[in-house]
């Protein structure tokens, strides 16, 4: 119960089918939210703008209507403290480190996962995009970070790669089950040498990424194609 004060929080949730306000309403029954319900994107700016809302609920199969571009806006508006909350689908592009950190936080944050949850998804789309998109192989990796040389050299690559194909990233949740599914670009590898740990990389500074993201964070992690798209399963209660 809201005391003295205090004010409800403004969720938009953006969403068109009427039929699923009730699941909404069932999801948050707090009396101390009040959701807005809407199918017009140009309502979401103004209300963003005018200090209006504290959360916006995001139906990513809307019509005509890209989850990405509306959540790299929200981020635009950064100004405005919005929280950002994912509902079942969603799908990124990523090309860069921040692209990396930003969409991993929305996803953690959105289904309130724990830090181990974070530390796997950050460590799958890094994998991508070194060894996928930009070609740098485990031992190139491995020399460049021991000749102090690896951030120098990954500014470079950034530059040289501008104008590869994006790695993406798609978000299902279904109850309480995550389905996150990274493709690269890239060539492909052989994941079953870096699935597991391995002692003979223990003391390496690179290569345990994947092994460590399987055994802390996900259910599951299956490369499938050529190893260049990762199928990663976990719950919202984590490990």
């Amino acid at each position: 119960m809201l005391q003295k004060g205090e004010r409800y929080l403004n969720i938009l949730a953006l969403e068109d089918q009427v039929i699923d306000h009730s699941l909404i309403n069932s999801l948050l029954p707090n009396k101390e939210y009040k959701i807005i319900y809407t199918s017009c994107i140009s309502q979401v700016w103004d209300m963003v703008r005018g200090n209006l809302i504290d959360a916006v609920m995001l139906d990513s199969i809307l019509p005509a209507i890209d989850p990405a571009n509306v959540i790299t806006k929200l981020k635009l508006l950064k100004e405005h403290n919005i929280l950002t909350i994912l509902t079942s689908y969603a799908s990124f592009e990523f090309n860069t480190f921040e692209d990396i950190d930003f969409i991993s936080s929305l996803i953690t944050d959105s289904c309130s996962l724990n830090s181990n949850a974070l530390f796997g998804i950050n460590e799958i789309m890094l994998n991508a995009l070194e060894h996928g998109k930009l070609g740098v192989s485990y031992e190139e990796k491995r020399n460049l970070i021991l000749q102090n040389r690896w951030w120098e050299e990954i500014d470079l690559l950034m530059k040289r790669h501008v104008s590869t194909k994006s790695c993406t990233m798609e978000f299902i949740k279904q109850n309480s089950d995550i389905t996150i599914t990274v493709t690269d670009p890239g060539k492909g590898f052989d994941c079953s040498k870096y699935i597991n740990i391995d002692p003979t990389r223990v003391t390496s500074p690179n290569g345990r990424g994947i092994a460590l993201a399987k055994l802390l964070s996900f259910d599951s992690i299956n490369y499938l194609g050529k190893g260049n798209i990762a199928k990663c399963k976990l719950s919202v209660a984590g490990k």
